[in-house]
């Protein structure tokens, strides 16, 4: 995995990724939500194998900035942080439309954020990009709505999960 070949993605000012499992040659692939300067995010992804980039399309419903994971199962789940509310997205990635929306009653007219999925849910980080705190909430595939648990005495942009032995 060579990651200066991910710098070819394009002039773009900001992208979340996230890694699928799939049946390719390297047994997974990268998506990249990039944003597109005009508040609207592109799905895009890389072949491992090959460092091929392949666009999808715009993220449907359109989003400013997105921060992708995978979910429990393979699935593809952007955050997209708004003024007042943000969304939490599961979204195809084979047509960059979401299957699911849920709804985030938080949000900052500039926000720093990350998304993760770990154990049993989801964890969305939000803060007010000149704050030092970020608000924590948690979201489990199928309840009805995401809750807030706590802060953490930092500013969290990008969040990831590695196995451990």
């Amino acid at each position: 995995f060579d990651p200066m070949k991910i710098e070819m993605v394009g002039a773009r000012r900001s992208y979340g990724m996230a890694l699928l499992p799939d049946s390719s040659t390297a047994g997974q692939t990268l998506y990249i939500a990039a944003e597109g300067g005009t508040n609207v995010n592109h799905l895009k992804r890389i072949d491992l194998t090959t460092y091929a980039l392949t666009s999808i399309g715009d993220i449907s419903p359109v989003v400013p900035w997105a921060e992708l994971t995978a979910g429990p199962n393979g699935e593809l789940y952007g955050f997209a942080v708004g003024k007042t509310e943000s969304l939490l997205l599961n979204i195809d990635p084979k047509t960059a439309s979401a299957i699911d929306v849920t709804h985030v009653p938080a949000g900052f007219d500039s926000a720093a954020f990350a998304l993760v999925y770990w154990q049993d849910g989801f964890y969305l980080f939000l803060s007010d990009s000149g704050k030092q705190a970020s608000s924590v909430y948690h979201y489990r595939k199928g309840d009805a709505q995401v809750t807030p648990v706590g802060t953490v005495n930092a500013s969290i942009i990008g969040a990831g999960v590695a196995a451990c032995p």
